[in-house]
C-alpha cells in the first residue's frame, strides 16, 4: 500500500496560523475594534445600538385654509367649506405627519381656528455640551421607546385630537350667519405666521395656504404682509376672474375646493 509522506514543515505552518488568529483576535479586543455593523444599524457614543431609529415617512404637510363667511359668497361664487372637503388632507397628515389649520374669514379672522398636528418622526437626540454619558443614555432610551410607540400607533403624538379639531371646526362649516366684514388681511397675516413656525419634528414640509374667497378685504384689522415665504404656495378658490387684494401675491387659481385639495394630494 502506498503511503503519503508527511511534510515535516506542516505542523509548524499550522501552529503559526493558529498563533496569527489568536493574535488578531487579541488585537481587536485590546484596541476596541468591533466587526462592521449592518448598514441599517449604528452605535451611539455611549454604546447603545440603534437600528432603524427613524420612522420613514413621506414628506410632511403644512396647510392653512381660510373660508370666507362674508356677504360675497353668492356674488363672487365662493364655495362653502364642508368637512368632506378636508377629510383627505386630515388623512394625509395622519399618515405622513404634518399640520392643518382651519380659519374663518369674517369680522375677526383670528378668532375662529381649528388646528390638528400629527408627528410621526422624531429627530435623534444629540449629546449636549457637558452632559454625562449616563444622562445621555437615558435620553436615547426614551427616544427609542417613543419611536417604537409611533411605529405601533399608540404614541398619543397628536398636538390636538381629531375630535377636538372637529369640535373647533363646527363654526367654520356653519354658514347660517353671514358676516358683514371680510378681514382677509388678518387671515393672510396669521397664515404666514403659521408657515414661519419651525418644528424639529416636521422636516422640510410642503406648505400650502388656501383662501376660499374673492379676496376683497373689508374692515380689516391688519395690514397685508408685503410677501409670503418662497416655499409656500397660495391657492385662491372662487369662480370669479379676479382674486381681489390677493392679486399682490403669486398664486394658483382654482374654481372648487375639491380641485385645490386634489392639487395638494397630487404633489
Amino acid at each position: 500500500m502506498k503511503t503519503t509522506k508527511l511534510n515535516p514543515r506542516t505542523p509548524i505552518v499550522a501552529f503559526k496560523l493558529f498563533c496569527l488568529v489568536i493574535l488578531h483576535s487579541t488585537l481587536f479586543v485590546a484596541c476596541g475594534v468591533e466587526p462592521p455593523t449592518p448598514k441599517d444599524a449604528s452605535t451611539t457614543s455611549v454604546g447603545i445600538p440603534i437600528i432603524n431609529n427613524q420612522v420613514k415617512t413621506a414628506n410632511h404637510l403644512k396647510v392653512v385654509l381660510f373660508a370666507d363667511h362674508s356677504g360675497s359668497i353668492d356674488a363672487a361664487g365662493i364655495p362653502m367649506l364642508e368637512r368632506r372637503h378636508i377629510a383627505p388632507l386630515l388623512q394625509l397628515v395622519k399618515t405622513s405627519g404634518g399640520e392643518i389649520v382651519l380659519g374663518k374669514i369674517g369680522y375677526n379672522s383670528k378668532s375662529h381656528l381649528a388646528r390638528y398636528s400629527h408627528i410621526n418622526q422624531l429627530p435623534f437626540p444629540q449629546k449636549k455640551a457637558g452632559e454625562n454619558s449616563k444622562k445621555y443614555q437615558k435620553r436615547i432610551l426614551r427616544h427609542q421607546q417613543k419611536v417604537s410607540e409611533i411605529k405601533n400607533g399608540n404614541s398619543g403624538n397628536n398636538l390636538y385630537s381629531i375630535e377636538e379639531f372637529d369640535r373647533k371646526a363646527v363654526p367654520i362649516y356653519d354658514y347660517s350667519n353671514i358676516e358683514g366684514a371680510s378681514d382677509i388681511a388678518s387671515a393672510v397675516e396669521l397664515a404666514k405666521l403659521v408657515m414661519l413656525e419651525e418644528s424639529v419634528a416636521l422636516s422640510n414640509p410642503k406648505k400650502y395656504i388656501i383662501i376660499i374667497s374673492d379676496g376683497m378685504d373689508f374692515r380689516s384689522h391688519s395690514q397685508f404682509p408685503s410677501s409670503l415665504p418662497d416655499d409656500v404656495k397660495l391657492i385662491v378658490v372662487n369662480t370669479s376672474l379676479k382674486s381681489g387684494n390677493l392679486e399682490r401675491y403669486k398664486h394658483l387659481k382654482m374654481t372648487s375646493i375639491e380641485n385645490a385639495v386634489r392639487y395638494i394630494l397630487d404633489q
